[in-house]
């Protein structure tokens, strides 16, 4: 793929032409794949010194996950005085490590290693996906009055570093060396804010005062700044700072990223870093945390452990040892000790011998037993665009919904359908498509790749459920498997009806058939013909429309028209969901367009793939009403 970076035209002109943003991108793909890193344009000599003892690094730490490579350019040449001499700019979060950096050097706070601080960056693609430009704009307004304070200017990157597939724990700071170094024209160095203090230093890591310097050339130099101080002793600096406590963002795992959630583990651990300082929570955090979540607080890895240990050797060293919450972290830490102790050793067992043990059968039925009892995933929902704040219920009944026993019981009788028909299915060859993705040899094939996976059918279970529509149209109806799961929610709030839409002969008698096994031909019809036909046709049937499920044939084009023709009978208002949103880029393009609407009043993304927009009344109605 081709990596790429996006900064505001007026920031162009300073931008370098030079080739050292690619290349320090790059690097952990070129060492994880063991292959030469081959650069077509200019690279200093010093940074390329640099970054052979950084690959150094890291083999050592590592070595069965990156392998030295070379790096050849096409020149070498090092460019010196081509900066304003004592001028820095930050990789800025919002968080309390970049807002700290910031905030000292600002305030002349850091002694002999002050520095001129200009400018600071904020990139999208990093913690805030690429996929949610109204998120990142909200966020980059906080950052910006937090800077504005202090004279700073603020600068939007965006990139799809994040899409090389690398793991984040590893190359965040060279991801971020890789974003400040476009910006060496005009400063001498780029400041990554210490996440880990020299007392408490957790390796392997992506950012280290011991590695993060070898990301320099002599004529642009990154520093590891702040690793002198604890996130407890940050946050006692920034009281200083009203305008940081007022919008800090610290979370990078809640439903609405340009907020902090409360309940995730960031959230928890920062809350901390307040409480054993004996300062207030501040009005960035909607909520405060209870000793029953301290003590479920679930950390990933040993830089996390590591961090709440440093809070409870404060709480124990201050006037908090006797509250209640220091003896919540005491358990929480000890509890999640003996867990990474624990998950050590099971990854030494050799799993795959073991497990090959146990006869097949077995193992497919546990594995589906725990995929149909498990609750819904909360990782990677996110909601987009929320004007009027009541989105974010809307999502939590969802998943209520979803994680029900009787959303579960659906699901497990359409898999074991599912699988029947593949079986009885046989060799049978498949219908043509007229997308090249979804253009299988045979039939059971194309029901293997194209139906309704059980997460996603969880969610159109749910989001049916609670949302009770007159009318529903679904646009592709494949095997039919989407509209068993709609069918369903309809038939269970005995409410409303599904005219689904379907364009291959032979998946129309399959998906016919299904609906007549499940009884739901009473709450589904099947249309077939021409989605540009049938999609009007249904348009004249549904109304009220209150909510569209869009999975044909993935054109841009196509589903433009129908998107545009779906509003236009939405005059109260509703609902329209999307599989596929990433199906290409210009199937991404037409969905962050889609959110710019005026009449898209809130989106929310579930796992990368389903999209959900709601739908204001159009201007007509509401005069009418």
């Amino acid at each position: 793929m081709r990596l790429w970076f996006r900064v505001p035209a007026a920031q162009r002109a300073a931008v370098t032409e030079r080739a050292e943003p690619f290349v320090l991108a790059a690097l952990f793909l070129a060492m994880r794949d063991r292959t030469d890193l081959v650069v077509h344009g200019e690279v200093s000599p010093s940074l390329l010194r640099n970054l052979d003892e950084f690959q150094t690094a890291w083999h050592c730490w590592l070595p069965d996950a990156y392998e030295r490579v070379e790096i050849i350019a096409d020149a070498e040449r090092e460019v010196v005085g081509n900066n304003r001499p004592e001028h820095a700019l930050v990789a800025f979060s919002g968080g309390v490590d970049s807002s700290f950096t910031v905030f000292r050097h600002r305030k002349r706070l850091a002694g002999r290693s002050q520095r001129e601080v200009s400018a600071a960056i904020m990139v999208q693609g990093f913690d805030i996906p690429l996929n949610q430009p109204y998120i990142f704009q909200r966020s980059l307004n906080r950052a910006k009055e937090m800077l504005d304070s202090l004279d700073v200017e603020l600068i939007p990157v965006g990139t799809n570093f994040r899409e090389l597939g690398l793991d984040w724990r590893h190359c965040f700071a060279a991801a971020a060396a890789s974003c400040l170094s476009l910006f060496q024209k005009g400063h001498d160095a780029g400041l990554i804010a210490s996440g880990e203090p020299y007392s408490s230093l957790v390796l392997p890591w992506g950012s280290t005062p011991l590695t993060d310097h070898l990301l320099s050339s002599r004529s642009f130099e990154i520093v590891h700044d702040g690793a002198g101080f604890s996130r407890s002793e940050k946050v006692r600096v920034l009281a200083g700072w009203p305008e940081a406590l007022r919008h800090l963002r610290v979370c990078w795992e809640g439903g609405q990223l340009d907020r902090n959630c409360g309940r995730c583990e960031k959230c928890i651990r920062t809350a901390l870093n307040f409480r054993v300082n004996g300062m207030s929570l501040p009005e960035s955090f909607q909520r405060d945390v209870t000793d029953a979540e301290i003590v479920r607080l679930r950390v990933s890895n040993r830089a996390q452990l590591s961090e709440l240990k440093l809070i409870l050797k404060a709480a124990s060293e201050g006037s908090f040892s006797r509250e209640s919450w220091a003896a919540a972290l005491a358990r929480c830490v000890r509890r999640n000790e003996r867990r990474l102790k624990l998950d050590s050793v099971i990854r030494k067992l050799p799993v795959r011998k073991i497990a090959a043990a146990v006869p097949w059968r077995v193992r497919l039925f546990l594995s589906r037993y725990a995929e149909e009892r498990a609750a819904l995933p909360r990782e990677k929902i996110f909601i987009l665009k929320d004007d009027s704040e009541t989105l974010g219920s809307l999502l939590e009944r969802i998943r209520a919904v979803a994680d029900s026993p009787s959303c579960k019981k659906i699901v497990a009788s359409v898999e074991r359908d599912k699988r029947k028909t593949i079986k009885k299915l046989g060799d049978m060859p498949a219908d043509p498509s007229p997308l090249e993705a979804t253009r299988y040899t045979t039939e059971a094939q194309a029901l293997r790749g194209c139906a309704t996976p059980s997460v996603g059918g969880r969610l159109l279970f749910a989001v049916a459920s609670v949302l009770q529509p007159n009318w529903v149209i679904e646009i592709g109806t494949a095997h039919g498997y989407g509209a068993l799961y709609i069918g369903s929610a309809l038939r269970a709030t005995s409410k409303g009806k599904l005219l689904t839409l379907a364009g291959m002969a032979v998946r129309v008698k399959l998906s016919r058939a299904a609906i007549r096994r499940f009884g739901l031909a009473e709450y589904v019809e099947v249309l077939d013909g021409d989605f540009r036909l049938t999609f009007n046709r249904a348009l004249e049937r549904a109304k009220p429309l209150d909510l569209v499920f869009f999975d044909g044939d993935k054109q841009p084009e196509s589903t433009a028209l129908q998107f545009a023709a779906a509003l236009q009978a939405m005059e109260r208002g509703g609902y329209l969901m999307f599989d596929d949103i990433n199906f290409s880029d210009e199937m991404r393009r037409f969905w962050s367009d889609a959110l710019e609407l005026d009449r898209v009043s809130g989106a929310i993304s579930f796992y990368d793939r389903w999209g959900l927009i709601r739908v204001k009344p159009s201007v007509h109605s509401a005069q009418v009403g």
